[in-house]
């Protein structure tokens, strides 16, 4: 929306003209990714009326199923609508030009076909001498009835009759901005670093906040099949404890509902959505990822209950509770959907490494339909593996193993033994078959191939899987393999050791941490989306610092954990190299080479180049605000606050707010010489008196907390 005040502060009463003009988004975006042209021509434009006077612009298109997405223009000034309209830019522009178009004065009020995506709105309007009149403009998308025509549906009425009043929208303006001045004042950086403070404090909060709501919204100006709609959640896993700080734990549990209700009755979920849901089951990490924003909230806000609310099963009218859909969640990926080795299938591709290893490949329903069959055939029981040869997914697996581990600890405070049991089976199985199959000598495979093809491959991502194409290498390295073994606490300390070698070798360089090394693909005679791209490029070689920021998350906890202070040492820096790189005002240092935006993080730099590439709408912000709070060191539930911050070389000490509704806490960390890191002889002192790590978090009041290292 946008909101226009003329003001008259001259003596006499003057008339007025005001003209609103845009474009909206192709009608159906699956169009476009057939033929641009069709695109256009399957669309005319409709105009809904109310009392008779033109209210709103919107498309009418084919076939009759892309009429219930309305894209929708609507004019008010002083609550009333526009006078006329224009829904043809060749009849907008006539003989003039975009600066001067011939029709500016006045409107032909006719419909068009083809190219019918443009309109112009206009509205004549009088203000008196030393009066005001608000022109209040809107554009976006609403769910209507498929096929209504002619008229205001209910929900773009509401809107209509809810701003006709002027001072409306001003008021929901305001709203919108009070609430921005709470909600980063959960973490406000003082570490003494005017521009890291600066972003960690105000900028990188505003982009988690507003991807957890936009999402992945625009991604269909890349990718038209995408649509208006939302697909990752982990922007949540960071935005939730903002706004649980300011007492929004409705609003959290409303946006975990967009999710939940995605999840199918067998346990896989939907790729996407929007109005309703997309691509059901093709990637296998969708559902996965649900778990642990799940587990974050009820961790933070002690909310039991959530587990036992009933929620909808996609593609069904049946509900069920929360508790059952993870649970669904867990034998779906952990003992149906498998592979030769136990470990989760890849299927068409696991979170973002865009690999697609299997020439044929089931979706959900298809795979359940497949299932259903074996079971009648052989008569076993629900949870017998899915018979298959098709490849299995490393990163999958360790995602499995937190969501189990999650699943066991939330079944435990719901009371449900059985399935805290059935969950620790599934995170010892995994953890166990991961160990077993899935280590090579130096790294974690990335993908265990089961199909016996041509060439004898078994695996992809480690020493000896014979794909490698760059010099030196004894195999291909992907970055997620290091990483989320870290993170499901499967690596033991040797392996980290080994692997973070690997990486300093053959992932470092210069633009940061890359996603991958070169792969031959050719050579296993699948296209895969990897390959697609120039060496360097996304995630052929990319700095992919979405998942980079994953690796920095994983190193921090390591470096806190592991024995070794060498290697801690390491892990530290590494993660604090990868973080330089990713910190969008970096790019001011070399902005012609570097790009990028200098207050929001993008999602890719090119390896070779360094350049920054990639929309705002990125992961990177949300696991870079998981990283701050890994290196602040802060976990905060619902009755306790744990302190175990990490310093980066070379710093004395840093400082932090922490605000949690009524309350503020101060926390100074200072490093001995050779400490940065939590020990036994590390020193905590809450107001003052010696506490220990793990205070009991207070409930009103400014309090000091002082670490020292």
């Amino acid at each position: 929306f946008t909101i226009f005040q003329f003001t008259n502060v001259g003596l006499r009463d003057a008339s007025f003209c005001t003209m609103t003009t845009g474009v909206f988004g192709i009608n159906g975006p699956d169009t476009i990714a057939a033929d641009v042209v069709y695109a256009n021509l399957v669309v005319e434009s409709e105009v809904c009326y109310e009392n008779g006077k033109p209210a709103a612009l919107t498309l009418f298109a084919n076939p009759a199923k892309e009429r219930g997405k309305k894209r929708f223009a609507l004019l008010l000034a002083n609550g009333e609508p526009m006078d006329e309209f224009c829904t043809s830019l060749t009849d907008f522009l006539g003989d003039g030009s975009l600066l001067h178009p011939q029709l500016v004065a006045h409107l032909p009020s006719e419909y068009s076909r083809k190219m019918a995506s443009f309109f112009a709105m206009g509205k004549a309007f009088s203000v008196e001498a030393d009066q005001t009149v608000i022109i209040d403009s809107f554009t976006g998308i609403t769910n209507a009835e498929a096929g209504i025509c002619g008229s205001l549906d209910e929900t773009l009425g509401k809107l209509y009759h809810k701003y006709q009043d002027p001072k409306a929208l001003g008021r929901t303006y305001e709203e919108v901005v009070l609430f921005w001045d709470s909600y980063p004042a959960y973490l406000i950086s003082e570490t003494g670093d005017k521009m890291l403070d600066a972003y960690v404090s105000h900028n990188l909060p505003f982009q988690v906040l507003y991807q957890t709501f936009v999402s992945r919204a625009f991604a269909w100006t890349q990718k038209s099949y995408r649509e208006i709609g939302f697909r990752e959640i982990q922007d949540i896993y960071a935005s939730m404890y903002y706004l649980s700080a300011m007492g929004q734990n409705a609003l959290i549990r409303e946006l975990l509902g967009n999710w939940i209700r995605n999840v199918f009755a067998m346990g896989y979920a939907n790729h996407n959505f929007t109005f309703v849901g997309k691509e059901p089951g093709l990637c296998s990490d969708d559902q996965l990822w649900l778990v642990q924003a799940v587990y974050r909230y009820v961790k933070l806000s002690g909310d039991t209950a959530f587990l036992s609310g009933s929620f909808p099963m996609a593609g069904t009218e049946e509900t069920r509770p929360l508790m059952d859909t993870l649970m669904a969640i867990l034998i779906y990926s952990g003992r149906i959907s498998v592979g030769r080795h136990g470990l989760p299938l890849l299927d068409a591709a696991d979170w973002n490494d865009t690999l697609r290893l299997d020439k044929g490949v089931l979706d959900g329903p298809a795979k359940e339909k497949r299932y259903r069959e074996e079971l009648l055939a052989s008569g076993k029981a629900w949870g017998t593996p899915l018979a298959n040869t098709f490849s299995e997914s490393v990163m999958n697996a360790c995602l499995l193993k937190i969501a189990a581990d999650e699943t066991a600890e939330l079944a435990a405070m719901a009371g449900r033994t059985e399935d805290q049991e059935t969950a620790l089976g599934i995170s010892r199985d995994v953890a166990g078959n991961v160990q077993e199959h899935a280590w090579k000598t130096d790294y974690f495979a990335r993908c265990l191939m089961n199909d016996d093809r041509e060439g004898g491959f078994t695996y992809l991502g480690a020493s000896g899987d014979g794909l490698a194409m760059e010099p030196g290498a004894s195999g291909t390295y992907f970055l997620n393999s290091y990483s989320w073994p870290i993170l499901a606490g499967i690596a033991r300390e040797d392996q980290i050791r080994a692997m973070l070698a690997v990486v300093k070798k053959h992932l470092a360089t210069d633009a940061g941490l890359r996603l991958c090394t070169l792969v031959d693909f050719d050579r296993l005679g699948v296209e895969t989306g990897t390959a697609l791209y120039f060496p360097g490029d996304r995630e052929n070689c990319g700095v992919f610092k979405h998942a980079a920021m994953m690796a920095v998350v994983a190193s921090l906890q390591a470096a806190k954990t592991v024995e070794d202070e060498a290697l801690a040492s390491d892990l530290r820096d590494l993660a604090f190299y990868m973080i330089d790189k990713t910190l969008p005002y970096k790019t001011l240092d070399n902005p012609y080479v570097l790009k990028g935006n200098p207050r929001f993080c993008t999602q890719y730099n090119n390896s070779e180049t360094g350049e920054n590439i990639g929309p705002m709408l990125s992961g990177t912000a949300s696991w870079l605000t998981l990283a701050m709070y890994e290196i602040f060191g802060a976990e905060v539930g619902k009755e306790s606050i744990r302190f175990c911050p990490i310093l980066r070389d070379g710093a004395a000490e840093e400082a932090f707010t922490l605000s949690l509704g009524e309350v503020r806490i101060h926390v100074r960390i200072k490093g001995r010489p050779g400490c940065f890191r939590p020990g036994q002889d590390s020193i905590y002192r809450f107001g003052g008196q010696e506490s220990g790590c793990e205070i009991r978090r207070p409930l009103s009041g400014d309090h000091q907390m002082e670490i020292i290292l």
